[in-house]
This record gives C-alpha cells, structure tokens and sequence, in this order.
C-alpha cells in the first residue's frame, strides 16, 4: 500500500512538469503568434509627412501599399505638357513644398513672367491673391555638400536669402551649371523629362525681365494678360504617382 502510493506521488510528480512545459510551449506559441501578427501589422504601417499652410512639417500614420511610387509632376502650359521628375532625396524639403503646392492647386493659370532665352523661365505668382496669401510662408534650405548641376529642363526654387523659398520656381531653359548652384536657395527639385525639352525653346522670351513682379502680384493675371498679352502661362499642374494615393490610411489616422 505504501509502495502504491509512493509510485503514484513519484507519477503525479513527473506529470506535473511535463504540464507545466506543455501549458508554457502553448502560451508561448499563442503569444509567438500574436507577435507575429502585430508585426506584420507593424509593417503594414508607415509614416507619411506633408507640409502644412504654415510651413510646419504633418506626420501622418499609414497602411503602405505593395510599392512605393516615385511622384512626378505634369504641368500643362500654353506651348504643351512638361513631365517633371522630382528629387526628393536631393531637395527633401523643396520636394514636399512643391508637391503640397501642386495637390493644393496652387501651379494654376501662372503666368511665366520672367523669361529670357537660354537662361530661365521663372513662375510661381498666383492669379488669386488668398492663395498668394496663404503660401507666403517660407521653407528652409535643403543642404547641398556639393555644387548641382543646372543642365537644361532643371527645376527649382527662387529666392533672394538664406531660407527665403516659399513659391517662385523656375526651369532653366539652357545649360546654366556654370551660373547656378552657389546660392542657398538653388538647389534642382526635379527634372523635365529628355522628350519634353522641345517645350521650353518654344516660350516666348520677348519680354525678358521688363514685367514688375509686385504689379502682378497686386493685380493678377487680368493685369497680365491686358499689358503683356504674348506671355506664357502655367495652365495647371498635376501629380502621376502621388505618393499619398499609395497608401491606405487608417481609420484612426488624423490628417
């Protein structure tokens, strides 16, 4: 009887271990599991930024698609279609003040009111004064360790001081490697497309500097086009790939 009974305590004792390990195996698997979906939840998300209206830098939680996609831009003028391929990781922040630019529909009806032959052609003035206005705020510099280049069909911002870019832009209409590249502010956001090029020798230059930027300002493009009626326009700008279409957001997400 004695002897049962030890065998059945040494029985009990030997099963209990092995309970043990088997309840630990399965919360530890339960819990491997669970791991495992929060990270393949974890790499579903990602973190987007734009630029608010007073230049402030919007992180934004995300669902990411299967692929990342470059943006470009289109921009329809009055001579025909110039594809812009952007340089976010050259010009982060004159990349994403562009673009939040183009999806606020403010490269719309832009006179191209700087233009001479084989150096520039500069827009950015607003035919409505609100959104003049409400993009008058300025964007830091976007460091450069060495001097870009400026071959033809390169676009960037205008400026006139350290951190002074807010909405002028201009495309070189010439190879002007040798002329820019020294100032804060001139810094390639992008590239019009080899095939477009053809585009750019075709604005009309006769005019050169001679329109006063602050008269067009103040009195838009109705201004413009009764004084100055041969000038070139920015018909509208549009994003192919807009990177914020390529993610899914979530339902809790703010934007």
């Amino acid at each position: 009887m004695e002897s049962h009974r030890c065998a059945s305590r040494c029985s009990l004792r030997a099963f209990i271990p092995v309970l043990l390990l088997c309840c630990s195996v399965a919360e530890g698997a339960t819990a491997l599991e669970q791991a495992q979906k929060q990270g393949r939840h974890r790499k579903q998300r990602s973190v987007t930024m734009s630029m608010s209206e007073s230049g402030l830098v919007r992180r934004h939680h995300a669902r990411r698609q299967k692929h990342d996609l470059t943006p470009d831009v289109t921009c329809d003028t009055t001579r025909g279609k110039l594809r812009i391929k952007l340089n976010p990781d050259g010009a982060p922040q004159g990349v994403r003040r562009f673009l939040d630019m183009v999806r606020d529909g403010f490269v719309k009806d832009q006179a191209i009111f700087r233009a001479m032959r084989n150096f520039i052609a500069q827009f950015g003035i607003s035919g409505e004064q609100l959104m003049n206005e409400k993009w008058a705020s300025t964007i830091p510099d976007d460091a450069q360790t060495v001097r870009p280049p400026f071959p033809k069909g390169t676009v960037s911002f205008a400026g006139n001081g350290e951190n002074s870019r807010n909405t002028q832009l201009f495309i070189t209409l010439g190879d002007m490697s040798e002329s820019l590249g020294t100032r804060p502010w001139e810094v390639p956001i992008g590239h019009v497309y080899e095939e477009d090029l053809g585009v750019l020798d075709q604005f009309f230059v006769g005019y050169g500097e001679s329109i006063d930027q602050e008269e067009l300002l103040s009195k838009g493009n109705a201004w413009a086009k009764e004084y100055y009626p041969r000038l070139d326009y920015i018909k509208e700008c549009s994003l192919i790939n807009d990177p914020l279409h390529a993610y899914l957001v979530d339902d809790d997400s703010e934007w």
